[in-house]
C-alpha cells in the first residue's frame, strides 16, 4: 500500500531533526550544543501543537510560590494562564496551566534516566501537591513527563524482538517511577500506556519507533489539556490572577476557599 504525502512529510521532519542535532558534534561548548538540540526538539513539537497550546522553557510555580526545577520544554494551556515573566522562549508557568514537560539530552544514559526520574518526584508531589492548589484535586491532572535523546549511550539491544523490549520495559518499571515517556531519536521509545508496564517501541522502518513517541505524546497532551481544561470549567469562579498577582495570604484564602 502506498504511503500517505502526511506519512513521509512526518518521517522526512523526523530524519531532518536527528540529521540537524548530530550535525551539531563538532561544536566545543556543550551548553550551546544542548540548547540548539532543546529549540530542535520544541521546534518539533510547536509544528504539530494546536493553537490553544504553547511551548517555552523554564520554571514552574504552584500558588503557593513554590518554584520546581529549571525544566527544558514546558508544555502549556494558554486558555487557562498564561506565562508569567515570559521573554521570547523563556518564562515562569503557573501549574494549572502546564500539561507536560520534556527534558532534552545530546547523549541519553541510563544515568541521565533516573536522575530526570528523580527530579520529576519533586515536581509531581510537591508542585502539584493537593496542599499547594486552592483545589485539592488538582494533582490529579499532573503534567505528562518525558525525556528525549540523539545519542545512545544507554547500551540496550535494539533489534525488534520480545526479549528486546521485555528487558528495556523491566529496567524502565524497576528504576524509572516518575517518567511517562522516553524516546531515543531514530532508535526506540516507551510510553506508559496500554499496559501497567507501558509499551516499548523498536520499529527502525520509518522511524516507526519515534514517531510512536510523537504521535502518542501529542494525542495524549491533546486530551489532557481538554481534560483539565473542562474540569476547571466546572468549578466555581476563582480568582486565578488574584492568588498569583496580589499580596494575599494564601493560607488564609485557602482556608476560606475550603471552608
Amino acid at each position: 500500500m502506498a504511503r500517505s504525502s502526511i506519512k513521509s512529510h512526518t518521517t522526512a521532519i523526523l530524519e531532518g531533526i536527528i540529521a540537524q542535532a548530530k550535525s551539531l558534534g563538532p561544536l566545543t561548548n556543550p551548553t550551546l550544543i544542548g540548547e540548539l538540540r532543546e529549540l530542535l526538539i520544541a521546534d518539533l513539537f510547536k509544528r504539530f501543537l494546536v493553537q490553544d497550546l504553547g511551548i517555552g522553557t523554564g520554571q514552574i510555580i504552584n500558588q503557593k510560590e513554590e518554584l520546581s526545577n529549571q525544566i527544558d520544554i514546558v508544555i502549556y494551556d494558554k486558555r487557562i494562564l498564561p506565562p508569567f515573566l515570559q521573554s521570547q522562549h523563556l518564562g515562569l508557568y503557573p501549574a494549572e496551566a502546564v500539561i507536560a514537560v520534556i527534558e532534552v539530552k545530546s547523549q541519553l544514559t541510563k544515568k541521565d534516566i533516573i536522575e530526570a526520574s528523580s527530579k520529576n518526584n519533586r515536581l509531581l508531589f510537591e508542585i502539584y501537591s493537593p496542599e499547594a492548589s486552592i483545589y485539592d484535586d488538582l494533582h490529579n491532572f499532573r503534567p505528562l513527563t518525558s525525556i528525549v535523546g540523539f545519542y545512545d549511550k544507554l547500551n540496550f539491544k535494539y533489534e525488534n524482538t520480545p526479549e528486546n523490549r521485555k528487558t528495556i520495559r523491566e529496567w524502565i518499571l524497576k528504576n524509572v517511577p516518575n517518567l511517562w515517556a522516553i524516546c531515543l531519536m531514530g532508535t526506540f521509545s516507551w510510553l506508559h500506556v496500554m499496559k501497567p508496564e507501558g509499551v516499548v517501541h523498536l520499529r527502525p522502518e520509518y522511524l516507526e519507533n519515534t514517531k510512536a513517541y510523537l504521535a502518542i505524546l501529542l494525542d495524549n497532551i491533546r486530551t489532557s489539556a481538554q481534560r483539565r481544561f473542562l474540569f476547571l470549567l466546572q468549578r466555581p469562579h476563582i480568582d486565578w490572577f488574584s492568588i498569583y498577582l496580589r499580596e494575599r495570604d494564601y493560607d488564609g484564602l485557602y482556608s476560606r476557599v475550603h471552608s
